[in-house]
């Protein structure tokens, strides 16, 4: 057996990560790996669920900092879960448990990093595309262009909707 096994599961617009198994200078890289190359895909939502690791040490830490940073500068979330009582030691060692949201079951870290959206709500996207449109620009430039280009905002808001709506059900 592998002194690592990492799963990954999609859930709506977050990734549950499961490593299982030990964590160390040895096996880190791998992680680290698997964690960059969700963010090279645009994940920017991340559930750890380290419910199956049986040793993390400082590397380990080091990856999950490193993810930190990242998602924070992607304005994701992060949240862990599954902490065993040895690997909640290693946290409150090292003195990070603040730094992470750490919470017991991957469904509670879903409901964290992935809250259910209300159908037709905009997205984050949708809410910035609007806001673009609507300031920014002249009073008299906006007018002008409201003028001639009518129902452009409702055309804009209609098709990232539909987008939303399509990437929620794909999920």
């Amino acid at each position: 057996m592998p002194p690592i096994e990492i799963t990954v599961t999609r859930h709506e617009s977050a990734a549950v990560v499961a490593p299982a198994g030990t964590v160390d200078t040895r096996t880190a890289p791998e992680l680290e790996r698997t964690l960059l190359g969700l963010t090279a895909e645009g994940t920017c939502r991340f559930v750890v669920d380290l419910g199956g690791v049986t040793l993390l040490t400082s590397a380990g830490i080091r990856v999950l900092v490193m993810l930190g940073k990242r998602v924070r500068i992607a304005e994701g979330a992060l949240a862990l879960c599954g902490l065993n009582a040895h690997v909640q030691s290693v946290f409150e060692v090292s003195g990070l448990l603040p730094l992470f949201t750490i919470v017991g079951t991957p469904g509670e870290a879903l409901a964290i990093v992935a809250p259910a959206r209300p159908q037709g709500e905009p997205s984050k996207l949708a809410r910035t595309v609007l806001r673009l449109l609507a300031v920014g620009e002249p009073a008299g430039q906006a007018a002008a262009t409201s003028r001639a280009q009518p129902g452009l905002s409702a055309l804009v808001v209609s098709a990232l909707r539909s987008k939303d709506d399509e990437a929620a059900a794909a999920s």
